[in-house]
């Protein structure tokens, strides 16, 4: 469950990060929605265990935020803070990383 939770938020900020190089945002915009309603898919399939629904909450409240900062990005002061800084895409990457460490993590204690 983790794994797959992890897989689809890695995929988004990925997606996102190479959205933000191209600036295709449409395209971006329809790719969060789709990973969000797979979330939701999967949350309704798997609603028996709490960790797991408070995981998949998290991931649609991620997927939802990137997809406001995604719409931020026109002409407006927020899109020039988020553009001039780079802030949304270190903190994406930031997660990247946080998210493969944690990958990692669950491989090596699944194996032993």
């Amino acid at each position: 469950m983790f794994l797959t939770l992890s897989v689809f938020i890695i995929l988004i900020l990925f997606g996102i990060w190479i959205t933000l190089a191209f600036h295709a945002w449409a395209l971006m915009a329809l790719i969060n929605l789709i990973f969000v309603s797979i979330i939701v898919l999967r949350l309704i399939h798997d609603a028996k265990d709490k960790k797991k629904l408070a995981l998949y909450f998290v991931g649609i409240a991620l997927a939802f935020t990137l997809i406001v900062f995604q719409e931020a990005a026109g002409p407006s002061p927020v899109s020039r803070f988020l553009s001039s800084f780079m802030l949304l895409q270190a903190v994406q990457l930031a997660l990247l990383v946080f998210l493969l460490a944690q990958l990692l993590i669950w491989a090596r204690a699944r194996c032993r």
